[in-house]
């Protein structure tokens, strides 16, 4: 690219690098630098999703910048990126950054404190894939869970149905897939005109040891002081709960969700409900 003094490209690149983590930038071989500049450069506000990683020089650490749409950020997505970069280099824990400025674009800087066994050869341009596909828009990452439970036809009319149902504050902290269980759990609570109804969910990162036990109410909130002792003597732990108002065609449903965490991960398998 054009690089002159007075070029917009020049100016660019200048704004890039007063943006970029000092402490970085100061331990960057310059072929490090030049890759990684230019590739966001080469971004110029495009509504994209890109991945810069680097090594530090003795491999302990490694430094990922994930650049992405304002609108895309939220915890959850922050989050799964987390664990995606994790799994792939093998890291054994993460630090980050955000940085928002005035353009379309953010960007979250990761920092990684990798295994000693942490692989040299990993694909970068898959784990890019994978991170596109963890940041798909809310909406559109759940009508397409429901779609590939329903078919197209079915899971588009049933998410239309119900998706102006949920607020901001339940999307950000809902993965889509959770969330295509809470709308089927609540269309069918919804149809046969049930007054409670109670269902299990896993938590995406707990291997097995944290369940969602998810309660639907009609009209009213359950009182805790009803349902936590019937769950104390089931020996599981609550971590915390939410309620959410959902306003359907139906009339009002309450939906608590409580964070259980198991006595042992065996259980997650049993019928506890039951």
């Amino acid at each position: 690219p054009n690089l002159g003094v007075n070029s917009h490209n020049y100016k660019a690149l200048v704004s890039i690098l007063d943006n970029y983590p000092r402490d970085e930038l100061l331990q960057m071989e310059v072929a490090d630098l030049h890759r990684i500049s230019l590739g966001i450069l080469r971004l110029k506000e495009r509504q994209h999703i890109r991945l810069f990683t680097r090594y530090s020089v003795d491999a302990r650490r490694l430094t990922a910048l994930v650049y992405l749409p304002k609108e895309r950020l939220n915890t959850t997505l922050r989050l799964q990126m987390q664990n995606l970069l994790l799994q792939h280099f093998h890291g054994l824990e993460a630090e980050y950054q955000i940085h928002v400025g005035e353009g379309r674009l953010a960007h979250y800087f990761f920092t990684l404190r990798l295994s000693p066994t942490a692989p040299a050869d990993v694909d970068v341009a898959a784990l890019e894939k994978a991170i596109i596909r963890a940041a798909q828009a809310w909406p559109e990452a759940v009508q397409e869970a429901l779609q590939n439970q329903l078919g197209k036809r079915s899971g588009r009319q049933l998410y239309q149905q119900y998706a102006h149902v949920f607020g901001a504050g339940y999307q950000e902290v809902t993965p889509a897939a959770v969330a295509a269980q809470d709308i089927l759990a609540l269309e069918q609570f919804c149809q046969t005109r049930q007054q409670f109804t109670a269902y299990f969910t896993p938590h995406p990162q707990s291997h097995g040891a944290e369940l969602h036990l998810k309660i639907l109410r009609a009209e009213q909130a359950i009182k805790l002081s009803d349902i936590m002792p019937t769950l104390a003597s089931l020996g599981l732990y609550v971590d915390k709960e939410h309620a959410t108002s959902l306003t359907t065609a139906h009339g009002v449903v309450w939906l608590h969700d409580f964070t259980l965490t198991l006595p042992r991960p065996e259980l997650a398998g049993a019928d506890l409900y039951q």
